[in-house]
């Protein structure tokens, strides 16, 4: 008899139960939906015109039939959007080649797939409506964006003896007439390695490189002559007129991108002009810069630096045609 009632209040609990859970839900989506309206993604976080505005939720989601590689972006290729349109990578059928999939964003209809190379996607995506380029394994190519269709394929600084080495991804300048990029930048070097008793390194040329954005052919380079570059570092953005480029100022072992633990202790901030390819100005900042993103006339970018959290650096530029000031750090 006992043991009857206690099932009969265990049962009871259920409903109890219930009813928890479904206020428990309630209480979580008003916060979700309240989150989303004051765009706080958590006490820790700042948002700076919606930029980390917390998500409402998800709308959708879709099922790809492959296996995708959502980390390791020095490897394989994370996912990107850009203009409505998410880009995937993968392994084709044969395991040789890396597949590169378009996906309508809004819908997740898959738009085009094709294999772009047999070495390791590194850079990031960049497009000016019409083209996606990129470069896979140091080779610079261009496809159409509605097909993906191959445009042209070129390997970079193809006539130099010396194998090209990326340390940055693609900048584009855009035609202010017809809209379409015109010039492609990529800060890099030339490298070959020499294998007979030890590995010897042997280094030639190193700057910007600049290609014709129509058929991938090298115009000219933008040397750098007093600094030391390393893998994967640097940044480039550009903005119409002007190219802004950081640099780190690397001693061989301080680099994140050479492998060890920490950035570089000091990086170049420059801007060149486009026009005449002429450096306009230079400054000096502690540790490396990336990320580097304009408005109107100011520069902002994240700066790491060894023994040290990384922090924001915001700069007035454009206040005189070849100075730049910092207005503040956090």
């Amino acid at each position: 008899m006992m043991r009857i009632q206690h099932m009969r209040s265990r049962k009871s609990l259920y409903p109890i139960t219930a009813l928890l859970v479904l206020m428990l839900l309630a209480t979580t989506m008003a916060g979700c939906r309240n989150g989303a309206a004051t765009g706080t993604v958590n006490s820790t976080s700042a948002g700076v015109d919606g930029i980390l505005a917390a998500p409402a939720g998800i709308a959708a989601s879709y099922l790809t039939g492959q296996k995708l590689y959502l980390s390791n972006p020095n490897c394989l290729g994370m996912p990107q959007f850009l203009d409505g349109t998410l880009y995937t990578f993968s392994n084709d059928a044969t395991y040789h080649y890396i597949q590169m999939t378009a996906w309508e964003q809004a819908t997740g209809k898959k738009l085009w797939s094709v294999n772009i190379n047999d070495g390791f996607y590194a850079e990031p995506l960049v497009s000016d409506g019409k083209h996606l380029f990129f470069l896979n394994h140091s080779t610079l190519t261009c496809l159409e964006r509605t097909t993906g269709a191959t445009v042209w394929k070129n390997p970079a600084s193809a006539a130099s003896p010396f194998p090209f080495l990326a340390l940055s991804g693609i900048s584009m300048r855009i035609n202010t007439q017809t809209h379409l990029a015109d010039r492609l930048y990529v800060l890099g070097e030339e490298v070959r390695y020499v294998y007979s008793d030890s590995v010897v390194e042997e280094k030639g040329q190193q700057g910007i490189w600049i290609f014709d954005a129509a058929t991938g052919k090298t115009l000219g380079r933008i040397d750098w002559p007093a600094l030391t570059l390393s893998a994967n570092s640097g940044q480039l953005l550009c903005d119409g007129e002007t190219l802004y480029a950081s640099i780190p100022e690397l001693d061989g072992s301080t680099s994140m991108s050479a492998g060890s633990k920490y950035p570089a202790q000091k990086s170049s901030l420059v801007a060149f002009d486009l026009n005449t390819n002429k450096m306009l100005w230079k400054e000096s900042v502690d540790g490396e810069a990336a990320n580097l993103v304009k408005q109107g006339s100011t520069l902002v970018f994240i700066r790491s630096a060894a023994y040290a959290d990384d922090w924001l650096d915001v700069w007035q530029i454009g206040w005189t045609s070849r100075s730049a000031k910092r207005l503040w750090t956090r």
